[in-house]
């Protein structure tokens, strides 16, 4: 990412290298795109979780953040949404409860999880009698 901004800030310069020196011809404009792209879109979310809590409110914000991006770069939005599924696999139903301790998801948010995981019944589990003033259910 820090290379390609080089590369970008410094186009005009390269430019006045020989052919092939660093890039084609053919890279700057991709270079150019890429930049655009990471420093409207990508940069902000990469930048600002700072809490293992708040990574996926902020993988979700990112992803809406691609999905607008298709209006202005549909490529690259679709090569990052190619990308950001690849890295998916850590949203598993264990992580699922660190929501409800991220201060970016809304209350309203927070509450309705809270409430779907308290609804959630583990097949052959039952809850155990007089646990915390609970009746015992079958």
């Amino acid at each position: 990412m820090l290379y390609s901004l080089k590369i970008a800030l410094l186009e005009k310069d390269i430019s006045e290298l020989p052919p092939g020196t660093i890039t084609t011809r053919q890279q700057v404009p991709k270079i150019r795109a890429f930049v655009t792209f990471v420093t409207h879109v990508y940069g902000i979310w990469w930048l600002t979780c700072k809490k293992t809590v708040d990574a996926p409110w902020h993988d979700l914000q990112l992803y809406k953040c691609v999905m607008q991006y298709k209006m202005i770069d549909k490529n690259i939005a679709q090569s990052a949404t190619r990308a950001l599924n690849r890295h998916l696999w850590y949203l598993t139903a264990e992580m699922v409860p660190l929501a409800l301790f991220s201060h970016h998801v809304p209350d309203t948010e927070r509450k309705l999880l809270a409430d779907a995981l308290l609804d959630v019944k583990q097949p052959g589990m039952q809850t155990p009698l007089n646990r915390f003033g609970a009746v015992g259910v079958s």
